[in-house]
């Protein structure tokens, strides 16, 4: 589910450990995360897509569209 989130981090060098730590988690719960089969809470996100600066490309596969009036 989150291909590009471990590409970003490989291609960094960052070792699963380091985000762990940056979300609060154990290195095994984390890399359940990253593969799907755990769900980031909203605040795991948040800190993880700031500490790799992606946001997007992280956590959203399809470019939102703007809501109709």
């Amino acid at each position: 589910m989150y291909e590009d989130l471990r590409k970003i981090r490989t291609e960094r060098g960052i070792r699963l450990k380091e985000c762990a730590d940056v979300i609060g988690v154990q290195e095994a719960c984390y890399c359940k995360k990253e593969l799907g089969d755990l769900k980031f809470s909203l605040e795991e996100a948040k800190a993880l897509a700031e500490f790799l600066n992606c946001l997007s490309k992280c956590f959203f596969k399809e470019k939102s569209s703007k809501m109709e009036r």
